[in-house]
């Protein structure tokens, strides 16, 4: 659900789809296959020519010098390595911690998409998801296009979206109803977060969190208020009921829960 909402807002996001699981002969279970983030992915959603970094849930945005093998536990070239090493990124992050405050606001909208990056930090908000760039699992991508020398955010990991939390010892999830929206955006500062030096430096620059604050309202009419959610969730459900693994009562009670956000 939430993969395909960042789709429609424009950014690059990955395919999923329910398949039925059985592994020698065991009894059929419901699962999730979703699109991983690699080179054939990256020629598709922007050109084969650049390069791809994950952000591990070991690591952060911080700068660890110019060795790249201090960087292993906390990021990983993904795709473009042909294109591209790990300069880039421990240029780029090397600015993003070390630049003063002029020197960073003059420059990152040269090395960073800024607009796509208030597009995402609104839709952690829309979605309802905490474990993001800044949030446990440091959850996200980093596209390099070695031609405009500049980085896109790319979304990543969205099992807990829509208020979803870890469940018990069965590893199952629970669907949380959506608590009342604050008046003030709280993106970058749930409780659980890791400080995130980009989203702390971006949001601290007036002009930059009016644009993320003024993509919330935008975004929620276009999504929410148009309709679009109600009807990729109504399709999502009745994807993953046709298969008879998933009970209807369980299945039914999710969607409500998740169509609460869209109010």
């Amino acid at each position: 659900m939430a993969l395909e909402l960042l789709d429609l807002a424009g950014l690059a996001s990955q395919d999923a789809l329910t398949v039925r699981f059985t592994v020698n002969g065991s009894a059929a279970v419901a699962r999730l296959v979703i699109e991983s983030p690699d080179g054939e992915w990256m020629a598709e959603e922007f050109a084969g020519t650049g390069a791809l970094y994950k952000a591990e849930s070991t690591g952060d945005y911080s700068y660890r010098g110019d060795d790249p093998a201090l960087y292993n536990d906390v990021f990983e070239q993904e795709a473009g390595s042909a294109n591209a090493d790990m300069a880039p990124l421990i240029v780029f992050l090397k600015f993003i911690n070390q630049a003063n405050d002029a020197t960073f606001i003059a420059e990152l909208p040269t090395r960073f998409d800024i607009d796509a990056f208030a597009t995402y930090l609104a839709m952690q908000d829309l979605v309802a998801n905490l474990d993001d760039i800044d949030g446990p699992g440091n959850n996200s991508y980093l596209y390099y296009d070695t031609v405009a020398k500049k980085f896109t955010i790319v979304p990543w990991d969205y099992n807990l979206a829509f208020g979803v939390s870890a469940g018990g010892g069965g590893g199952g999830v629970i669907v949380v109803p959506r608590p009342v929206e604050p008046a003030v955006p709280s993106q970058g500062t749930p409780a659980n977060s890791r400080p995130n030096k980009l989203v702390q430096r971006f949001l601290a620059h007036a002009p930059w969190r009016a644009l993320y604050v003024q993509k919330l309202p935008a975004l929620r009419a276009k999504l929410y208020g148009g309709g679009i959610a109600t009807e990729v969730l109504t399709l999502w459900a009745k994807t993953v009921g046709e298969g008879g693994l998933v009970d209807p009562g369980i299945l039914a009670t999710e969607k409500l829960a998740i169509s609460l956000y869209f109010k």
